[in-house]
């Protein structure tokens, strides 16, 4: 019940600990958990964070659009052999196009940084 606005919305924060839930099986077991995680490996949707990704990464994502608000919002579990994260991009009041533009550059770039990560500070 807390978990969502009045108006339905959920905050990236809240996004989070799904993910977080479902990748852990936390909250259901890891057979349902696996289940869901595969289903949401298969969505067709491929015009937002996906595109910044390495063909063949494993990536289990929901996407959510709401037209008549220019908002969008793409989250998911990005499988990079021994080091999954999650990222979850929320935007409002841009086009389509600019979105799809910087939702690619913003996965694009946290997936080469998470890559080459050595666990040193720059």
């Amino acid at each position: 019940q807390d978990f969502f606005t009045n108006d339905g919305k959920i905050s990236a924060k809240r996004y989070a600990v799904v993910l977080r839930s479902l990748y852990n099986a936390a909250f259901l077991s890891k057979e349902d958990s696996s289940k869901i995680l595969t289903l949401l490996m298969k969505t067709p949707f491929t015009e937002y964070l996906e595109q910044g990704l390495p063909k063949g990464t494993e990536f289990a994502h929901k996407i959510g659009v709401i037209p008549s608000e220019d908002v969008y919002m793409d989250a998911g579990i990005v499988y990079l052999p021994n080091r999954p994260y999650l990222l979850i991009v929320m935007m409002q009041g841009k086009t389509e196009k600019e979105v799809g533009r910087i939702m690619k550059d913003v996965s694009e770039r946290t997936y080469e940084y998470i890559a080459k990560y050595d666990g040193t500070h720059d």
